[in-house]
């Protein structure tokens, strides 16, 4: 039975990060992948330079288009214009994952794609990683497979735990400004729709709470859109955080998705899994793995507690909402600062509940 220092499951960004800095801090890394990679993920694909340039290789092939500015519908009416603080990055997922995947190969780590993992045992001195190609012993374990994580679930990680819906279609022939994105929401009582500019097509997809409305709004917002034809709709899941929640066990812990690590208010989620590997990596590497959670909900999740309060006041009064928050260039820039990286949930939510405090809400 071969034998590493980290297995990893799941080759998204995530996980494919955490492998590239333990391998190139010398560890013994195994990256094991249930689907063949490189692979099509379903995703906006919307993320900031800061976050690129974060990552020491390069990613740039993977840019498929840079959105300027984003026209916001309430109940696709009533359009606003905002021009963005800093564009927002473009990527075609498929590429991307797979550039960091490389990058970890190419500095050590070991991939085994088309492999699914069915058991976890906890030894003394390790952990043993069973699978349906066999079995391997490992360290340290990390979980970095999605929002259903078998790793969290199956070692108790992760418990119970709320879960939005995103469906998404890669449409041509739009008549949409490659350099500018649509936003609208009015339509569900949880969750908003979108479309995004790439070069080869455009990313349309709807995320929230709706059951069977999702698959109707959706087909609106298509229709909307100027969609004539019928695109493959894909998808995939939302995790909804909890914030401060113990998100390692032993040795044994969990990223990105798994680790419930998406915006709260947006579904945003790539940076959040690039950061939580960076920071997985640096407490494998310290073995200081014990302070995984603390450093999470410090750089990454303590924010999210504001983000959860404003998504319920916006999502409870979004006609209000587009008339006096989004209308408001102010605060549309703050919020193109947040996921910049540049500025944080409290201070946006400090800036929208002053100027309301004497506002009715009827």
């Amino acid at each position: 039975m071969k034998s590493y220092d980290v297995i990893i499951v799941g080759a998204g960004p995530s996980g494919a990060t955490a492998a590239y800095y333990l391998a190139n801090a010398g560890m013994k890394v195994l990256i094991l992948e249930k689907y063949k990679l490189p692979r099509f993920k379903a995703c906006g694909g919307g993320i900031f330079e800061k976050v690129l340039a974060s990552l020491p290789f390069d990613t740039s092939s993977a840019i498929t288009g840079r959105t300027t500015n984003i026209t916001f519908y309430n109940n696709l009416k009533d359009p606003v214009h905002a021009k963005l603080d800093t564009p927002i990055i473009m990527l075609n997922r498929k590429k991307f994952d797979y550039l960091i995947t490389e990058a970890a190969v190419r500095h050590g780590a070991e991939l085994n794609d088309e492999i699914r993992v069915n058991n976890i045992e906890i030894n003394q001195n390790n952990l043993t990683v069973s699978s349906n190609k066999g079995s391997f012993l490992t360290r340290f374990l990390i979980g970095a497979d999605g929002a259903h994580s078998f790793i969290g679930k199956r070692t108790g990680i992760v418990k119970r735990r709320g879960i939005w819906t995103s469906l998404e279609a890669e449409v041509q022939g739009l008549k949409q400004n490659l350099e500018t994105s649509f936003v609208g929401f009015g339509h569900l009582k949880t969750g908003y729709t979108w479309s995004f500019a790439k070069k080869d097509y455009y990313s349309v997809g709807i995320g929230g709470i709706g059951g069977k409305k999702l698959t109707i709004e959706f087909r609106r917002w298509l229709d909307f859109l100027g969609c004539k034809d019928n695109p493959r709709i894909v998808s995939h899941p939302i995790p909804q955080v909890v914030v401060g929640e113990k998100l390692q066990k032993g040795n044994i812990l969990v990223v990105g998705d798994a680790a419930g690590l998406v915006d709260p208010l947006t579904g945003e989620g790539i940076r959040h899994a690039i950061k939580s590997a960076q920071i997985a990596s640096e407490v494998i590497i310290e073995n200081k793995i014990d302070e995984y959670s603390r450093r999470i909900l410090k750089n990454i999740s303590y924010d999210f507690k504001f983000s959860y309060w404003i998504s319920w006041f916006f999502y409870n009064f979004q006609g209000f909402c587009h008339q006096k928050v989004i209308k408001n260039n102010r605060e549309s820039l703050a919020f193109s600062k947040i996921l910049s990286g540049k500025s944080v949930y409290q201070k946006l939510l400090k800036n929208i509940i002053n100027p309301l405090k004497n506002t009715s809400f009827r």
